[in-house]
């Protein structure tokens, strides 16, 4: 089963100051036609919590809740293969796809929440790589645009009422050339893994995988589930799409993201 690791944040293009939404790209996508419904998938719920926030019972909640919501709307955040063939989306509505994969719905789902509890340390090193971006989009643009010598890169005329802004702003102006293409390579790198995908491999365990069980057994990214399906089943998580972000992604980015921002304040007026 393939997932699209998204974890999409919002940054207030006044304050310069960063808030999680899973709405926003939604927003964005529904707007130009790319889904039918909002996706009531929240990646904190995915993702988290972190450095045991809460108990087990409530992580595994939490992560049940984020896969129900992925498979109810996947859009693009979901795909799920068989024998390298995609069956979901597509083939397999989410009435079939349970008998297409041996499996109920709630086994899937329960199998696929204990193997990212399994795996919540490799899940936090991911937000943590996520969460280097510290200025959001609209910091890193304007450093962006000072480092190639645009005169507005700074400009923060016609934001006067917002006083806090306007002080960002100037710290931003006042940074030096080291620190800026620093925050342009955090920006890039939690980009990259916000739009990375994480691939969980789900395998009956049986005397024809015996083999494969010992090999798993070796790997910190693989292990075995069991009491919340018919017998045992082996896992298997990789990463992939980790190829960092070419720095012309921040232009459209950034262009994105006003789009976003327009959308919404047209929603609320």
């Amino acid at each position: 089963m393939v997932f699209s690791a998204t974890r999409e944040v919002h940054r207030d293009a006044r304050t310069l100051t960063a808030g999680t939404f899973s709405q926003p790209k939604n927003t964005g996508q529904l707007h130009k036609g790319k889904v039918e419904t909002m996706s009531e998938y929240e990646p904190r719920d995915f993702w988290g919590p972190r450095d045991g926030a809460c108990g087990e019972a409530e992580a595994r909640r939490s992560k049940e809740r984020a896969l129900k919501a992925l498979f109810q709307c996947p859009q693009n955040n979901l795909s799920v293969f068989r024998n390298s063939a995609k069956v979901f989306p597509g083939r397999c509505s989410r009435e079939t796809l349970g008998k297409e994969l041996g499996f109920t719905m709630d086994e899937i789902v329960a199998a696929l929440a204990e193997a990212l509890l399994q795996q919540q340390s490799t899940l936090d090193l991911i937000v943590s790589l996520q969460e280097k971006d510290v200025y959001g989009i609209q910091g890193v643009h304007r450093l962006y645009n000072g480092l190639l010598g645009k005169a507005d890169a700074f400009d923060a005329s016609g934001h006067e009422e917002y006083g806090e802004y306007v002080e960002r702003v100037k710290d931003l102006q006042g940074m030096p050339r080291a620190l800026a293409l620093e925050a342009l390579e955090d920006y890039l790198t939690a980009a990259t893994f916000k739009d990375c995908s994480l691939i969980i491999t789900l395998a009956r365990s049986s005397r024809e995988t015996a083999d494969l069980r010992q090999r798993l057994c070796d790997l910190p990214n693989a292990g075995t589930i069991s009491g919340v399906t018919k017998g045992e089943v082996l896992y298997h998580m990789q990463l992939i799409d980790m190829d960092l972000k070419h720095v012309s992604k921040i232009r459209t980015h950034y262009e994105k993201d006003k789009l976003i921002a327009s959308i919404m304040e047209q929603a609320k007026a």
